[in-house]
């Protein structure tokens, strides 16, 4: 499929008019901002950076409805998203290795060491 659409609701009794949606839409984020929502003239936003791949900003939009907004993003290329974001990858930790003949308060040094120089 070329649009993902993810929808956003709220108050069910107010609706969102056109002019209240201010959105902006790069490569790789999106950012929708709804202006005076509802009685209280509340303020929503909502954000997502750091997109899987890559969008078509100018193909993306905006659509509001009677309980929210639902917001198509227009994939560059028509692959399958498992989920909106990318995945960070989990860098492998390389431990320093434990001698059998040295001494075991040594490899309790060794491995606070590591653990103090990678910041866990």
């Amino acid at each position: 499929e070329a649009v993902v659409s993810t929808q956003s609701t709220g108050e069910a009794e107010h609706s969102i008019n056109k002019e209240n949606i201010e959105s902006k839409f790069d490569t790789r984020s999106a950012t929708v901002l709804l202006r005076g929502v509802g009685g209280k003239e509340i303020n929503y936003s909502f954000s997502i950076s750091n997109l899987k791949e890559s969008i078509s900003p100018s193909e993306c939009r905006v659509t509001p409805s009677k309980t929210g907004v639902t917001i198509y993003l227009a994939k560059s290329s028509s692959s399958t998203w498992g989920s909106l974001k990318a995945q960070k990858e989990e860098k492998k930790d390389d431990f320093p290795k434990m001698d059998k003949d040295a001494d075991p308060s040594a490899g309790l040094m060794n491995l606070m060491k590591h653990m103090y120089e990678t910041g866990d």
